[in-house]
This record gives structure tokens, sequence and C-alpha cells, in this order.
């Protein structure tokens, strides 16, 4: 998941990667046991730059992070 920050200039505020079985039915996500840590990692991370944490310092997206690595 890339997460954006805020506004018309907005930058890769943070990547997470999801490591999630696939194929994936509504119900089974539900029921994993990381979902619900993802989901709040992923909210508090949008509720962060929303208010006003700072930007990243890069705009390269490419490399892969570990979950809940901030870009920079």
């Amino acid at each position: 998941v890339v997460m954006m920050t805020n506004g018309p200039q907005a930058k890769i505020g943070k990547i997470m990667n999801v490591d999630l079985p696939r194929p994936r039915s509504r119900k089974a996500l539900l029921a994993h046991p990381d979902y619900y840590r993802y989901r709040q990692e992923l909210l508090d991370s949008l509720a962060a730059y929303e208010h006003g944490d700072p930007e990243p310092e890069s705009d390269d997206a490419a490399e892969e992070l570990p979950i809940g690595t901030e870009h920079s």
C-alpha cells in the first residue's frame, strides 16, 4: 500500500507491504490474525500525515520496504 501525503504537492509518505494470502475473500480477510494490525497501521499513518507530521525527503517509490517502514 502506497500512502500519500496531503495536498496538491502530495508525495509518497509511506510504503506498507501487506503480506496477506491471495486470493482472499472479505470473510477470510476479516478473520486473518494480521488484518486489524495492518488496518490500524494504515489508519494511524494517514492520520499522522493529516495532522502535519513531516513529509518524506524523497519521491523514490521503487524500493521494497518492510512493513511499517517510513519512506525516505
